[in-house]
């Protein structure tokens, strides 16, 4: 019985106490990570390291907040803001050389 009115009187001690405050919320601007997908072998530049794209056709780089362009093919390209999936991630295509569907256009495969 003494155990059970000195857990109580405990209990109350810890409830009575001060409530922490609420943490404050961040949130990352633009895009945390990008996926560049692309033919396998595919060779790029990101954040002054080489990358190539793996069989699979694609990989994730985390994007550590000031690298806003890439290197493909000698060409130095802008990073464009876009859709972002539900964790955050931008994919970004890569288009080493141009095919036939895509007539006059830079290596990213878009159209100036």
């Amino acid at each position: 019985m003494i155990t059970i009115l000195a857990a109580a009187a405990l209990s109350i001690t810890i409830d009575l106490g001060p409530k922490p405050k609420a943490p404050k919320v961040t949130c990352h601007k633009g895009a945390v990570s990008y996926v560049f997908t692309g033919k396998p072998g595919v060779k790029f530049t990101y954040d002054g390291r080489s990358y190539a794209i793996p069989q699979n056709g694609s990989i994730e780089l985390v994007n550590d907040g000031g690298k806003s362009k890439y290197v493909l093919a000698g060409e130095a390209i802008d990073i464009q803001p876009g859709t972002l999936d539900q964790f955050g991630t931008q994919t970004i295509k890569l288009v080493e050389s141009l095919d036939t569907n895509n007539q006059g256009g830079n290596a990213n495969g878009i159209n100036p």
